[in-house]
């Protein structure tokens, strides 16, 4: 899914519950997976540029304040 940078369309099954008919529809869903979604960790590349590893990242370090 990231080796080439791109989107990935695929699809995700959701299910609805009726309660007062007792029943469940399910429905088929296109889902677009975006190659560049983290937006909480930092991404590690290697020498190769691939990326290999994340880390968080640290918006507040108290510790260096």
């Amino acid at each position: 899914m990231y080796w080439n940078k791109e989107n990935v369309i695929t699809s995700k099954l959701n299910t609805k519950p009726n309660y007062k008919k007792a029943k469940v529809l399910m429905e088929k869903k296109d889902v677009i997976l975006k190659f560049d979604s983290y937006t909480k960790r930092e991404k590690i590349y290697n020498k190769k540029g691939i990326w290999t590893n994340t880390e968080p990242l640290i918006y507040n370090n108290k510790e260096n304040e």
